[in-house]
């Protein structure tokens, strides 16, 4: 069963861990896994495998809220991500490669 998503337009740092720079991107639709991203241009497109910083602002509520992030897929702009504990993140950025 998948967790209920809600629409919203709200604003969207990224930050790709092990890459340089940020990008701007609008989230339009959040659930309690994971979220769709969608980004302004193409210069900065993350790719499946990404581990990422997203920070939301919230205008609505004055605040700002930062989360890790996975990207698990994505087609032309848009992105999904699926959050992660600071612990599942840790292990994804120190696991080994799979050797060929």
């Amino acid at each position: 069963m998948s967790a209920h998503r809600y629409q919203t337009a709200e604003l969207v740092h990224i930050e790709i861990y092990g890459r340089m720079g940020r990008a701007l991107a609008r989230m339009k639709n959040l659930s309690s896994t994971g979220a769709f991203l969608e980004l302004s241009n193409g210069e900065y497109v993350p790719r499946k495998g990404d581990l990422m910083k997203a920070t939301v602002h919230l205008h609505s509520l004055g605040r700002s809220r930062a989360v890790d992030a996975e990207v698990i897929w994505s087609n032309g702009l848009g992105f999904g991500v699926s959050f992660l504990k600071k612990t599942e993140l840790l292990e994804r950025m120190f696991q080994k490669p799979a050797s060929t």
